[in-house]
């Protein structure tokens, strides 16, 4: 018998033709399945709107702001993680976001680029944890603390 194989169903898939048993898989809702890279950005992607609509501006149409931000991620070629920063801190900084639309300004402003470049930076590094050694021997040690009038001299 031959084994399943299933294919990514995000959109913009960079590995469209792949096919993979499930389990190399991430399950999404029903019977949906996404590469690793796949749904980390689609994730990302659904961050950003609801930031944006619960901290900038909820009166704004969803269809209009997805339609902006696919077109930075996919057009523009700008990492969904970096336009989540750069939206986060202009508007941690008291910066004014008036429209969807000046999401394109602020992904190309020097100084929120340079923020990025920092924290990308002073980011912690990702480790591995079945690359620690461990021992099987454990010790205790037990050290008692002398306190009392005994102790002066």
């Amino acid at each position: 018998m031959a084994e399943k194989l299933v294919k990514c169903r995000y959109c913009h898939c960079k590995h469209p033709e792949d096919r993979r048993p499930p389990e190399e898989m991430i399950r999404g809702n029903g019977f949906t399945y996404y590469h690793a890279e796949c749904a980390k950005e689609r994730d990302l992607i659904n961050r950003i709107v609801e930031y944006y609509t619960t901290n900038v501006d909820d009166r704004v149409t969803i269809a209009q702001l997805r339609s902006v931000v696919n077109n930075i991620i996919f057009k523009k070629k700008v990492p969904a993680e970096e336009l989540l920063f750069d939206l986060t801190y202009v508007h941690q900084h008291g910066s004014k976001i008036n429209s969807p639309y000046s999401l394109h300004y602020i992904i190309s402003n020097k100084k929120v680029q340079n923020e990025y470049k920092k924290y990308l930076e002073t980011k912690a590094p990702i480790i591995d944890i079945s690359s620690i050694e461990t021992s099987e021997e454990t010790q205790f040690v037990y050290n008692k603390k002398k306190t009392g009038f005994g102790d002066i001299f």
